[in-house]
């Protein structure tokens, strides 16, 4: 596990991407601070935990567009 400072303006999914790769592990973040579960928009300095994931996300669920 990890520590993530928030800039203004990030959300989970933005940090999910921007830590783990994939907007898809939004879950696992929130799961890891469920005292920021109803933040929608961070501020500056909050501190997140960012737990290790193993597992490859599911980009068949993705448009083709945004498959690699």
């Amino acid at each position: 596990m990890s520590i993530y400072v928030t800039n203004t303006g990030d959300t989970f999914d933005s940090i999910a991407y921007s830590k783990l790769g994939s907007e898809e592990f939004m879950t696992e973040i929130i799961k890891a601070n469920l005292q920021f579960a109803g933040i929608i928009r961070f501020g500056f300095g909050t501190e997140l935990e960012i737990p290790d994931i193993d597992k490859v996300p599911n980009t068949t669920a993705l448009p083709s567009w945004r498959r690699t």
